[in-house]
């Protein structure tokens, strides 16, 4: 997103429709976050998603913002130590305590 904001001197692209869905409407020589340009350069990477104003918290947003998302819910989940991480910390806690029994019995390790 910052690569994006720095090639377009120092605006978001926003799709027009996005802007429209959301009900924004710029003022034209306000300061916006986002905007819509003329010749944006990488332009997917603006705000091109937008929650329509009938839903509160109507805005536009982009896919960087999503994958923002995804990375605190996972932090959180992790952060938490919910049941879809532990289910893997326990598969891992696992396949070391089999790798300790089988060297104590002379096994040869199956994992690497």
């Amino acid at each position: 997103m910052l690569v994006t904001i720095a090639a377009n001197g120092g605006t978001l692209p926003a799709s027009r429709s996005a802007l429209a869905t959301a009900g924004i409407h710029p003022v034209a020589g306000d300061f916006n976050n986002s905007g819509v340009l003329t010749h944006p350069h990488l332009a997917w990477l603006g705000d091109v998603l937008a929650i329509p104003h009938g839903v509160p918290m109507a805005n536009v947003f982009s896919i960087g913002d999503l994958l923002i998302l995804v990375g605190l819910a996972y932090g959180l989940h992790h952060l938490c130590n919910t049941r879809l991480v532990r289910t893997s910390r326990r598969k891992t806690q696992r396949d070391e305590l089999l790798t300790k029994i089988h060297a104590r019995r002379g096994i040869p390790s199956l994992t690497r």
